[in-house]
């Protein structure tokens, strides 16, 4: 019974957790369309050029944050790479160690690909 009750919980987690991510993505789309009408009204206001500079500083602080999401994800992979070849698990904690590391797998290529997107949008 509390298995059931445990993956009920985990399948709701993960819809609120993919809801999430859907209203993210959508966010973020919205903004970059805003970022490409407001590079086009600087052209024609002289005025918006600071506030698109500081535009400018918070877009690089934000590739530079996902940079480091990557990197940060990568060394947890590697580590849990070792962990796993360290020949001191349980098959149980082989088989999460698995898990987590596909995970962290696909993190890492949402992270890219939002980088790229965000990269060659802009």
């Amino acid at each position: 019974m509390k298995v059931i009750v445990y993956k009920s919980q985990l399948e709701e987690g993960d819809s609120k957790l993919e809801h999430i991510e859907k209203v993210i993505e959508s966010k973020r789309r919205f903004l970059l369309e805003k970022r490409k009408n407001f590079n086009e009204l600087t052209k024609t206001n002289h005025y918006l050029n600071e506030v698109k500079d500081d535009y400018q500083r918070y877009y690089d602080y934000i590739v530079q944050e996902k940079q480091n999401q990557i990197k940060a994800l990568s060394i947890l992979d590697t580590y849990i790479s070792d962990l796993a070849r360290s020949g001191e698990l349980t098959k149980q904690n082989i088989n999460d160690t698995k898990y987590e590391q596909k995970r962290i797998l696909n993190e890492i290529e949402n992270i890219k690909n939002n980088l790229n997107t965000l990269i060659n949008e802009t």
